[in-house]
């Protein structure tokens, strides 16, 4: 299982029109590109698939942000800025075992399919995310 690396400062939704973006309070400092979920409050966390209080995917940081700030979260949607250009159309991402990162494979702990390389018209390859499938 490798992560997914990615380039924090080009994380942007491909369709802004077309994505599903909301905002909530982060509950810890983010980065953009981190794949989140919420705590037992509602905050913003770390996707981790090794930790039972974080195994859950529900989006990616589309900004950095402190803890208490308020950050955009794309939901459902293609994003800019991971480096998937190595991989095939349609191979699913996972959650990872390194806190906030998606990888090519699943975790051994809990598999949860995060999103999919997607290729674009032009061919370029990009994260397709849906929150809510795993």
């Amino acid at each position: 299982m490798a992560d997914i690396a990615l380039i924090a400062e080009k994380i942007a939704p491909v369709y802004s029109d077309r994505a599903e973006i909301i905002n909530h309070v982060a509950g810890v400092d983010l980065t953009s590109g981190d794949a989140i979920t919420f705590n037992s409050i509602g905050a913003v966390i770390k996707a981790d698939a090794d930790d039972n209080a974080a195994n859950t995917f529900r989006g990616i940081a589309i900004e950095t942000v402190k803890a208490g700030q308020p950050v955009a979260i794309l939901y459902r949607g293609h994003v800019y800025g991971f480096t998937v250009a190595g991989l095939n159309a349609n191979s699913p991402l996972y959650v990872s075992d390194s806190v906030g990162k998606l990888a090519d494979a699943a975790s051994p702990t809990k598999s949860m399919v995060a999103g999919y390389v997607v290729a674009l018209s032009d061919k370029t390859k990009v994260v397709y995310v849906d929150g809510f499938i795993s």
